[in-house]
């Protein structure tokens, strides 16, 4: 039963069924399968505004298995941000940020780097909102340079809150520069 569950798992994924796949590797028994494919796939909720469908995934595997990677982590503080409870959300950011810093772990260096953008964009929201504005306008800046073009989420959220740091700092009209140039050109800073 279990080979069947993993074969099955395995064709859902292969053909775009995340959910059924991660289902079937769960009754399979097979974890480290169901945490590679929310790892691999968890932009394309976000991606597509479907933060729910997320949270769905992430309460399916073990909350051993979501502490343990730095990517989960971060998939359940977008959820946690889309809600706006900055409060549970900057801890999971920090720790995943510390899990980075570890020699050992298993990521290469433009995972790091991705990794870093989304911890950086994720950082910057509960500093704007407090009005934090240089911190938070550096770390805008940097998740834009870093994050890849196919995280439009996170990148979109970069896009949104750069402009909102440059009001912070006082270059209000910069920042609505920004935002129209953003606006007009379909989501890139000149």
């Amino acid at each position: 039963v279990a080979a069947l569950h993993r074969r099955a798992s395995t064709w859902y994924a292969q053909n775009g069924y995340l959910e059924e796949a991660l289902h079937h590797a769960l009754d399979a028994g097979d974890t480290s399968t169901a945490v590679d494919l929310v790892v691999r796939h968890h932009h394309e909720p976000l991606n597509q505004e479907r933060g729910q469908r997320l949270e769905r995934w992430l309460n399916l595997l073990p909350k051993e298995a979501v502490e343990a990677e730095p990517e989960l982590l971060l998939a359940k503080a977008w959820v946690l941000n889309n809600q706006f409870k900055f409060g549970e959300m900057v801890p999971l950011v920090e720790r995943a940020a510390a899990m980075l810093e570890r020699e050992d772990a298993a990521l290469t260096a433009k995972e790091r780097t991705v990794l870093g953008g989304e911890i950086a964009v994720l950082r910057c929201v509960p500093l704007a909102w407090m009005g934090q504005g240089q911190p938070a306008l550096a770390l805008a800046r940097h998740a834009i340079n870093v994050t890849p073009i196919e995280h439009k989420w996170v990148r979109g959220i970069g896009l949104t809150f750069h402009p909102i740091a440059l009001h912070l700092v006082g270059h209000s009209g910069r920042a609505y520069e920004e935002m129209h140039g953003i606006l007009a050109e379909g989501g890139e800073l000149a």
